[in-house]
């Protein structure tokens, strides 16, 4: 994670899933939502900041995908 301009943070997730272009952005936030939400809470209590925004980016892709949790 990093922190943003406005004291939030950024949560970034780095996947190595193989997903096909074509509908891969939605496979990998159905597999990884869950798992990103307690990432999120977990950080936010131990930092006592606010998570704005959370990503995974795919190397499959090539690209980030946000979630929104």
């Amino acid at each position: 994670y990093f922190e943003n301009p406005d004291g939030t943070l950024t949560l970034v997730d780095f996947k190595t899933d193989r997903v096909p272009e074509d509908g891969g952005e939605e496979i990998l936030r159905k597999r990884h939502t869950e798992q990103l939400g307690y990432y999120k809470r977990a950080i936010e209590e131990i930092t006592a900041k606010k998570v704005s925004k959370v990503y995974v980016y795919s190397f499959a892709l090539g690209r980030e995908i946000l979630l929104n949790i």
